[in-house]
């Protein structure tokens, strides 16, 4: 299957956020090994597609950052994820609060019980507007850098496409290469 043929579709938000609260009040009142594995295995499943989704839209937007669907969905993504976050780590709490952590290990190994921890340390709601900013800030540079249109030996390059150049065997056309690409980053940029 090609890329541009699998399916994307945005999760209503509303609806994570629930699932993942119902997973977390699931997994805390588990009252079996079985119970708290199929808990688990449930949600991995909902989480998986769920981060599918997102990865799905920015590869997307990364591949054509003028497509204006895919801009929305970036900017949806930028939003969402922070909260995404925030409901993911009350499931955690529970993960990590359940007595049947032998039976939890066949799903979730020991080195995602030691991120889940890590996570707990430093996940906080009060940081869900910073996260936001530094989201809508990265894609804001993204954009940017994929705007990059250089001229250069009488054709139009990416910054990306700039780099056979700024490797060229001759001296003359790596210097070149490298002061149109650095010329971009000027200081007298606005937008940077």
């Amino acid at each position: 299957m090609d890329f541009n043929e699998v399916a994307y579709t945005r999760p209503d938000p509303d609806a994570v956020i629930a699932t993942a609260k119902a997973g977390a009040a699931d997994m805390a009142q588990a009252t079996s090994p079985e119970a708290a594995l199929a808990v688990a295995k449930r949600m991995t499943a909902y989480f998986n597609d769920v981060d599918s989704a997102a990865i799905i839209a920015n590869t997307r937007h990364t591949i054509d950052t003028r497509d204006a669907f895919y801009k929305q969905e970036s900017d949806f993504w930028d939003n969402f994820e922070p909260q995404l976050d925030s409901a993911t780590t009350d499931y955690l709490k529970a993960v990590l609060a359940s007595p049947y952590q032998e039976a939890l290990s066949e799903i979730y190994p020991k080195p995602f019980m030691l991120q889940a921890k890590n996570q707990l340390r430093t996940e906080s709601p009060d940081v869900i507007g910073l996260k936001q900013q530094a989201n809508a800030l990265s894609s804001e540079y993204t954009n940017l850098i994929a705007s990059a249109q250089i001229d250069f030996q009488g054709q139009t390059y990416t910054l990306a496409q700039l780099g056979p150049f700024r490797d060229d065997k001759n001296r003359a056309v790596r210097k070149a290469a490298n002061e149109a690409y650095w010329g971009f980053f000027c200081p007298a940029r606005g937008d940077l």
